[in-house]
């Protein structure tokens, strides 16, 4: 057991396997500390697994354009991601535009088109879209293995000579001065030039002084009972206002209420009977003959946001030697792929080319916001 590493990983799931993974493609190792048996048991292995490029925030569209390029041609070693390009619908309100503006789809060679009822119909056919609803079109979105991609997150890592240890929780920070060397844990101290807290939902219980602006909340999520002939590849559909989702899944169709309720990480997420009546009564409005399905099977788990809904990616402005790699939200799984080279970018080099890291520097949640120190 290694007491000491240039990097540590708080946190197991998609945010820190895909950090682990970019710094082995660069010859570089360390720790992985989960507190689970398994890891991805948080929120990595309890989403929806939608693929999902079309959102409007640019700086999240970028992000996403880029991490798509992996799972369309998955690295050398990478397990099989069953990646299959559904294509998208999300709507709107009336007179909004449900995609990032046309010159930066442009820019970032995304094919995003806003389509008329007619079109809508014969792409969604399942989809009972509300009048007055704008409607965006992206074919390049889709759905993937989740498990497939944090395993093959983690095995990279492995191979890489990473450290993977499961069942030890971190019980706090080790502090020399201003700087973060490290962290406690039941099976003694581990040491870290860098400790990188990727702790998704837990992130702000590791040093509570050193919280960030960032949410725990519950989302539910349940699958339908099979429909007769449903279409596996039928498009997913996202209505924006109505908060609602659904996609094919195991032959019936898997929806979401889109709850956001702030949730306690320390108390199992369950599942609320109301909250799950609220997406039945969703999936009969939205999804041509719901209404008549019953439930199969019904869970929930949790997003971590922030308030502007980006992530929050790079040093802690306050103390020297801890990073972050947290408040992905509902799209870890969709940006992880080019959210580990970007913090590798700054891991190593202390900047990036591949967008401006204030946009998603954690300074834009906290009170400190003083200038990083990279230095060690």
């Amino acid at each position: 057991m290694r007491d000491d590493c240039e990097f540590l990983v708080i946190g197991g799931g998609i945010a820190g396997a895909a950090t682990a993974w970019a710094l082995a493609e660069r010859g570089r190792s360390g720790v992985i500390l989960e507190k689970e048996p398994l890891p991805g048991t948080g929120a990595s292995g309890r989403n929806a697994a939608m693929i999902r490029r079309n959102v409007p925030d640019p700086v999240l569209a970028a992000l996403a354009v880029e991490s798509a390029r992996l799972f369309q041609e998955p690295p050398e070693g990478f397990r099989d991601l069953d990646f299959r390009q559904t294509g998208s619908v999300v709507l709107a309100e009336a007179g909004a535009l449900p995609m990032p503006d046309p010159a930066a789809c442009a820019q970032l060679g995304l094919e995003v088109e806003v389509v008329e009822p007619d079109r809508l119909a014969s792409l969604a056919p399942a989809l009972v879209a509300p009048q007055g609803r704008a409607a965006a079109w992206c074919p390049s979105d889709g759905v993937l293995d989740i498990a497939a991609l944090l395993d093959s997150y983690l095995a990279a890592a492995r191979a890489g000579g990473w450290e993977i240890r499961l069942g030890c929780p971190v019980t706090g920070l080790l502090r020399d001065g201003d700087r973060i060397s490290g962290v406690e844990t039941p099976d003694g101290p581990v040491r870290a030039r860098w400790t990188i807290n990727a702790a998704g939902g837990w992130m702000n219980q590791i040093a509570p002084d050193l919280a960030l602006e960032a949410v725990p909340c519950r989302r539910h999520l349940m699958v339908t009972t099979p429909v007769e002939g449903i279409d596996p590849d039928h498009p997913f559909c996202w209505d924006e206002p109505g908060g609602f989702y659904f996609r094919a899944e195991s032959g019936g169709w898997l929806v979401s209420p889109c709850d956001v309720d702030p949730w306690d990480p320390a108390t199992p997420c369950g599942v609320s009977e109301d909250l799950m009546a609220e997406a039945a009564e969703k999936a009969g409005r939205f999804v041509a003959g719901a209404a008549d399905l019953g439930i199969a099977h019904a869970w929930s788990g949790m997003r971590t946001l922030t308030t502007d809904d980006r992530p929050l990616i790079g040093p802690d402005a306050r103390v020297r030697g801890l990073f972050w790699v947290a408040g992905l939200g509902g799209h870890g799984m969709t940006l992880s792929a080019a959210v580990g080279p970007l913090a590798a970018d700054l891991l190593l080099e202390g900047h990036t080319d591949r967008l401006d890291p204030g946009l998603v520097a954690p300074g834009r949640a906290q009170g400190n916001r003083a200038s990083a120190v990279m230095s060690s």
